[in-house]
């Protein structure tokens, strides 16, 4: 098992004292906070690119307000890193988010948004050179997950998200070649979520 799954499978043993807990009817009313931790998969789409995918550490940071018993609104920042070698890999995603809770699937929610992806890649060449590819876009992003209340104000959520750039130019060291890239991300996590307005 990969470093990064082997710390995720930790972290989501944290939720298992939550399981005999209720699941949360609603969205909990009033602001909140959240942060996350997973296991992310990450593939690129571009002419001349490796086929395969590259499993890594990712984390999430998210706020927002709840407008509705059933729905949220947030803003998310998401980063996945790794690093190889003389190779590191970097991706950041802001991203708007809406997340309902079907009442007919208690503790569950799903979410959808739109977001930008800023992805490069540097490699450390000989002489202390560094070389750098990057692709920069719009991102269609979606997810699913189920929360489960630990205190008054706090939730554990399990989630599965989904992130996949709509557009982009590959740039080499600065340079637009003007190709396409885009890339996407899949992460399997645990996150915590802190409800001020309880």
């Amino acid at each position: 098992m990969p470093s990064s799954s082997r710390v995720v499978a930790a972290f989501a043993l944290l939720a298992l004292p939550a399981a005999p807990l209720l699941a949360q009817d609603d969205l909990d009313a009033g602001n909140w906070v959240g942060v996350g931790l997973a296991a992310g998969s990450v593939a690129m789409e571009c002419v001349g690119c490796q086929k395969g995918r590259e499993t890594s550490i990712a984390g999430h940071v998210r706020f927002g307000t709840t407008v509705s018993r059933r729905a949220q609104l947030g803003v998310e920042l998401s980063l996945w890193k790794r690093g190889e070698r003389d190779l590191d890999e970097d991706i950041r995603i802001v991203s708007a988010n809406l997340r309902v809770a079907p009442r007919v699937l208690r503790g569950f929610w799903a979410q959808a948004g739109l977001g930008y992806t800023d992805y490069e890649a540097t490699h450390e060449e000989e002489g202390g050179f560094e070389a750098y590819v990057q692709t920069r876009g719009w991102t269609a992003l979606g997810g699913v997950g189920y929360a489960f209340r630990i205190r008054r104000e706090f939730s554990l959520d399990p989630f599965l998200s989904y992130a996949r750039q709509l557009s982009g130019q590959l740039a080499l060291s600065g340079v637009t070649s003007g190709e396409s890239a885009r890339v996407e991300l899949i992460q399997l996590g645990l996150g915590i979520t802190w409800y001020q307005g309880r």
